[in-house]
């Protein structure tokens, strides 16, 4: 989104010192009170990325996610207004 955003590197440390598929939950809201959720798989195996790499693999996905569905983003923080 045009702005440099820290990410912690714990989780992707995590997926690749174990080799678990790493995978994006992608929540929409349906109506009120309903949430319908899709996994999306970013990769089966983060063993073989760097955790750069893994991280920009679910940074990418969040930028698509909130350009697709802005309402469904937490828009709170002056950064991002």
């Amino acid at each position: 989104m045009n702005q440099p955003t820290a990410f912690t590197p714990t989780a992707a440390k995590l997926v690749q010192k174990y080799n678990y598929p790493v995978i994006y939950m992608e929540t929409k809201k349906v109506a009120r009170g309903k949430y319908e959720v899709t996994p999306i798989l970013l990769t089966a195996d983060p063993a073989q990325l760097t955790i750069k790499a893994i991280i920009t693999k679910y940074t990418q996905q969040l930028e698509k996610y909130i350009l697709n569905y802005p309402a469904g983003w937490l828009w709170s923080h002056r950064r991002w207004k």
